[in-house]
């Protein structure tokens, strides 16, 4: 009935044998699994940048959340002090970091980890889209994407309840600042 990691309700979807907890903004286990999803190679693809790497900087509180990982030279000094972390490893993340910035619109779309929103919806939706510009205004409204052709009802509540969120909108438009999301 609760998660075990956060203690919020959890809950069971019909015709799913995962019973998920519904706490996505502050439960540690589904930020770290958002967080692993958004630097996975699919997505940002941030060479270098593994679970093992990201679990430690969450836990000694350098990533929080998505644009915290855009800003880990603020940790430069404590990072360089960390086992198994040299100026060179450092700055090969940097580096990483700075290349995973321009990313095209699809694999940014599928970054976000929006439920039922694999690669090939993201595909349809950057195309149907254009711009990240386009996307965050109209793919909030069912409307909008009710006639795209592919996505499901499923992946239409989901993109449209995650861009109706306020905490998911405003990660976004900070990762904006950092990134050039090209189409």
């Amino acid at each position: 009935n609760n998660c075990p990691i956060c203690g919020y309700k959890t809950i069971k979807e019909k015709d799913e044998a995962v019973t998920r907890c519904e706490n996505s903004t502050s439960c540690d286990a589904q930020i770290l699994g958002q967080l692993k999803h958004f630097i996975s190679k699919k997505a940002l693809n941030i060479d270098g940048f593994g679970e093992k790497q990201l679990f430690q900087f969450y836990n000694l509180g350098f990533i929080k959340n998505y644009v915290d990982i855009f800003k880990l030279e603020k940790y430069s000094e404590k990072i360089l002090l960390l086992e198994g972390w040299g100026k060179t490893s450092y700055n090969n993340l940097l580096k990483s970091c700075e290349v995973s910035k321009k990313i095209k619109l699809e694999k940014f779309i599928y970054a976000l980890g929006i439920r039922y929103v694999g690669e090939i919806n993201a595909q349809i939706l950057s195309k149907h889209f254009i711009n990240i510009q386009s996307f965050k205004k109209n793919a909030n409204d069912t409307e909008n994407i009710n006639d795209i052709d592919g996505l499901g009802p499923k992946a239409i509540l989901s993109i449209t309840e995650f861009l109706r969120n306020k905490y998911n909108l405003e990660e976004i438009n900070e990762i904006i600042k950092y990134c050039k999301i090209i189409n």
